[in-house]
């Protein structure tokens, strides 16, 4: 809902649900900065955390994700 909100498009397109499904174990989506220049750098980096192929490099808890949007709009960049 992040990539969603930041850039008005879902981080993957297809014209059937299966298209979709296809893309997502193999195809990194777009920068958000790539549909909507201008976005820092370090919100991309966060948004492309959440998407992450491998598990473990992704936000285990809420709680991180919240410290990490909360650093960012607080300029901890």
């Amino acid at each position: 809902m992040l990539y969603e909100t930041l850039t008005g498009r879902r981080p993957f397109r297809g014209d059937a649900p299966l298209a979709i499904l296809r893309q997502h174990p193999t195809t990194p989506p777009a920068l958000p900065s790539a549909w909507r220049p201008g976005l820092p750098s370090a919100l991309d980096a966060i948004v492309m955390r959440r998407l992450s192929k491998e598990p473990e490099r992704r936000h285990q808890r809420a709680e991180d994700l919240v410290r990490e949007l909360r650093g960012f709009r607080d300029g901890a960049r």
